[in-house]
């Protein structure tokens, strides 16, 4: 006996088959899994169905940065070690080097939280940790063997970290370890008309849960974030899972993305210039600065490009005597240049 608990309308737009998961799942851990098989991305393997392209290069990228694989794909020793922790290759690693600074229990708590595939109550990370430690939660005790395995780990592996970090509050201890997972998912708050949203070192906004307990911390590391219909806030996205930190520590988990440059930009024949320090996509502070002659050069060819060579405003005679040009270049050929905008 089947029972649907949808309309026959919904039923016959269905597909007729499920979306294989390789199809729309990260694939971080599975490309670490192929490499130690020594068949990166897949190759040589007959497969039901072949990994995306795109999902495959994003995922051998990520495990590039961590040093699991090497210039071939291959997994390296540090790639063996992380294919051995059972987790994310990201949260592998930031079990070893969070380890260092949170401590082993503590790491190995927060990762097998995070793997666990376990909904936080309004994406409040924090909050389903206290109740997997008081026991209170039905999956309470799957976590403790899974955070007990996990720290064990840890222990026999050391740390993999080849920078320190200052020391980190108790109380940040989550946002650290999902940061220096997931650290293109720090987000800072931004307010705007619509309602507050929080920008991704990535680039992505998102909102939280109505009522979320998060709402106003000026800082999250986001675990899980997923796409939705409208969105709060009307990004477009939602956030599940977060927990806050202070900006020292954001910054200092996700050392690797924060940029310091100078944004220069020619707007009605002046060129301005801003000094940018940046976290990703977040804007950490900017300032006026006097452009130098280089970038001054840059920002009027990028704004020739955007927006034409009418930018300059032409006299009515220049653009007659262009035009002259453009036939006897079209006609005769050299010695008469080529003035076409692109040229």
């Amino acid at each position: 006996t089947v029972v649907r608990c949808y309309d026959q309308k919904t039923f016959a737009a269905a597909p007729a088959h499920a979306t294989p998961e390789i199809a729309v799942a990260d694939l971080a851990g599975a490309a670490l899994t192929l490499s130690c098989w020594g068949a990166p991305g897949g190759e040589g393997l007959s497969l039901p169905d072949a990994p995306p392209q795109a999902a495959m290069s994003e995922a051998v990228r990520v495990l590039r940065g961590l040093g699991a694989v090497d210039a071939g794909g291959r997994a390296t020793g540090l790639g063996r070690v992380l294919a051995g922790i059972p987790a994310d290759p990201r949260l592998a690693q930031a079990l070893l080097d969070g380890a260092a600074v949170v401590g082993p229990q503590r790491a190995a708590g927060i990762v097998a939280l995070v793997s666990g595939d376990l909904r936080a109550p309004d994406a409040d990370l924090a909050r389903l940790l206290s109740a997997l430690r008081s026991g209170r939660h039905p999956s309470a005790r799957r976590w403790a063997d899974e955070a007990r395995r996990m720290e064990a780990l840890a222990r026999r592996q050391g740390s993999a970290a080849v920078e320190e970090f200052p020391p980190v509050a108790e109380e940040e201890s989550v946002g650290f370890v999902v940061a220096l997972a997931f650290p293109d998912r720090v987000a800072r708050r931004t307010p705007g008309p619509a309602g507050e949203s929080y920008l991704l070192a990535s680039g992505t906004r998102a909102a939280l849960p109505a009522g979320s307990p998060l709402t106003g911390h000026e800082w999250l590391a986001v675990a899980e974030v997923s796409r939705v219909q409208g969105g709060a806030a009307g990004t477009g996205a939602v956030i599940r899972a977060a927990a806050p930190l202070a900006e020292g520590t954001a910054l200092a988990a996700a050392r690797q993305l924060l940029s310091d440059s100078v944004e220069a930009k020619s707007d009605g024949g002046r060129v301005a210039a801003r000094r940018e320090r940046r976290l990703g996509a977040a804007v950490l502070s900017s300032t006026p600065v006097r452009p130098s002659a280089a970038e001054g050069r840059d920002a009027v060819l990028r704004a020739l490009e955007a927006g034409g060579l009418g930018t300059i405003g032409w006299s009515p005679g220049a653009d007659l005597l262009r035009r002259r040009l453009a036939l006897l270049h079209r006609e005769l050929g050299e010695p008469w240049p080529d003035v076409s905008e692109q040229a």
